[in-house]
């Protein structure tokens, strides 16, 4: 009995170890049940027991294949909507090159000449002069009294044209001498006309409008191409 219990007690504990060895494989459910063998049935069929259980744990060792992990099942999301969306709108603006512009040169414009007017010669206007008549158009004769006469009735219808004075008439006249060699006409005249024009010339106030027994005095010159009468001047 003690050799049985030696063995018996190195058979436990070698099926303990081998108990953990497949509980390891399989789970605790196997050793308690070997316990519950032992405690309740003795050593002898323990014995058988452990080498039962060994055979078992051998051929389930060798039947149970290694489990391998599930396959990681890789899910690629293919998208089924492609967009077909052409985008319309395209920029079809072109940048404009902003043109340099050479600066332009103008022709230089000449001075253009002003038109002259050719401006009629100013005559020294002698206000001395009263009348003169070429010689080729004066009356001709033996005396000067006529040409006198002639040149004054031609200055006074310039002033009857123009409305100065509305009509005249030429009385008596004559041409004399002085003692220096020249000479001197004296008029007398009537007028028709207002009393403002040549009041010097005195004369008489008639009832018909007209001014008789007017008198004025002219120096009577002869030149190269006229006679004339000028300086006015009142009779004495």
């Amino acid at each position: 009995l003690d050799i049985t219990g030696v063995s018996v007690c190195k058979s436990a504990k070698m099926f303990m170890w081998v108990s953990c060895g497949c509980w390891v494989v399989r789970n605790t459910t196997v050793l308690q049940e070997t316990l519950f063998i032992h405690a309740f049935f003795g050593e002898g069929i323990v014995l058988s027991t452990i080498l039962f259980l060994l055979g078992a744990c051998q051929s389930q060792s060798e039947a149970a294949p290694t489990s391998l992990p599930a396959p990681t099942e890789v899910v690629i999301e293919v998208p089924t909507q492609i967009s077909t969306e052409i985008p319309t709108e395209v920029s079809t603006e072109v940048p404009l090159e902003t043109a340099t512009l050479a600066p332009t040169e103008e022709p230089l414009l000449e001075p253009t000449a002003l038109p002259t007017e050719t401006l009629a010669p100013i005559l020294d206007v002698d206000s001395n002069l009263f009348g003169a008549v070429n010689m080729a158009d004066a009356p001709t004769g033996f005396i000067l009294d006529p040409i006198a006469a002639f040149i004054f009735e031609a200055e006074l219808q310039k002033r009857v044209d123009t409305g100065e004075i509305i009509a005249f008439q030429v009385e008596s006249f004559g041409i004399y001498p002085r003692g220096d060699g020249t000479f001197y006409a004296e008029i007398f005249y009537a007028l028709e006309a207002d009393s403002s024009f040549w009041p010097e010339d005195f004369g008489t106030q008639a009832e018909d409008g007209w001014t008789r027994g007017k008198c004025t005095l002219f120096d009577f010159l002869t030149t190269e191409e006229e006679f004339q009468l000028r300086n006015k001047r009142v009779c004495n």
